[in-house]
């Protein structure tokens, strides 16, 4: 996914300026997900996210879908399954953790101030 939407990925869960949702439920829209949670008091949880078969807006034929999951979580492949079906993956905690702007900056710092023999 782009910024904010569009792009090769699975881009669409109810965003300001996305194509409409296959359904309009808390699983796969953002917008009624979190009227369940201001309304009702029911907090969102996984979301899962779809990409067309293109960008039109009346375009209804689904490419893929993917979870979104909660962070810290992350979408694996569950190894089995169809791939374009989100039930083939599981929301886990990554194995390793990407570095933070803040640490790549400080690791690009020790590296000038480094003297090489």
């Amino acid at each position: 996914m782009t910024h904010c939407s569009g792009g090769p990925g699975a881009a669409n869960f109810g965003g300001t300026g996305q194509q409409i949702t296959p359904v309009r439920d808390t699983l796969h829209d953002v917008q009624t997900a979190l009227e369940a949670w201001v309304e009702r008091g029911v907090a969102p949880g996984d979301l899962i996210a779809t990409k067309f078969a293109d960008d039109k807006p009346t375009t209804r034929e689904i490419k893929y879908q993917r979870p979104l999951c909660l962070y810290p979580t992350v979408a694996q492949y569950r190894g089995t399954g169809d791939a374009n079906d989100p039930a083939s993956f599981v929301c886990k905690l990554p194995t390793t953790r990407p570095a933070r702007s803040h640490e790549l900056a400080a690791t690009r710092a020790i590296g000038r101030t480094r003297r090489r023999p």
